[in-house]
């Protein structure tokens, strides 16, 4: 029997398009949030990562987040996907808020498009042949990575004036990607 559910890669991308086109009101609740984070309102640990700044912003990460998550999921499964990008977002959302407090505001899905960018990679890496377009590609990512954590200026065209890209989240994706790829694998195996 076919699976009738839409996949969690698709519902994912859906919700942060189509939260960008909610009040900006209903955004600021959902938003991460430090000060609030503090006073309790922890249901932003999760949140927080399908807001967006802008539209642009939204349709962007919504994009790469499905065009990843998808190729994810037919490795890992939904169940599997859907459990890491929970906890993935509550861990990255409380790694910043313990080790980056000059981030008071984030909002964005741009992490969890990194974690399942390193969970769908992985799929792929098994072929020989696709060893030199990995590489290629992780090399990218540290590339920027580096850039948006050295450089004073703005790093993304698709961010408003004033919001700087948050790319420790984004290392926090990569390494909870590759924590989730050893953990799901293990499982996998048993």
């Amino acid at each position: 029997m076919q699976d009738k559910r839409a996949p969690v890669s698709l519902l994912l991308a859906f919700a942060c398009i189509a939260l960008a086109f909610a009040p900006e009101t209903a955004q600021r609740l959902l938003a991460y949030d430090r000060s609030a984070i503090l006073a309790g309102e922890a249901w932003r640990l999760w949140t927080g990562h399908l807001v967006h700044f802008s539209h642009m912003h939204a349709l962007v990460d919504g994009i790469v987040l499905y065009a990843m998550a998808s190729l994810a999921e037919r490795e890992f499964g939904s169940r599997s996907l859907a459990c890491a990008l929970a906890l993935a977002a509550l861990v990255i959302s409380l790694v910043l808020l313990a080790f980056v407090p000059s981030l008071f505001e984030y909002r964005g899905a741009s992490a969890l498009a990194v974690l399942v960018a390193v969970m769908a990679v992985t799929s792929v890496w098994n072929d020989e042949r696709s060893h030199a377009f990995v590489m290629l590609i992780a090399a990218a990512y540290v590339l920027k990575t580096l850039v948006d954590a050295l450089s004073a200026a703005p790093s993304s065209s698709i961010l408003p004036d004033g919001v700087d890209v948050a790319w420790q989240a984004h290392v926090c994706g990569a390494i909870a990607g590759a924590l989730a790829v050893l953990f799901l694998g293990r499982k996998r195996a048993l």
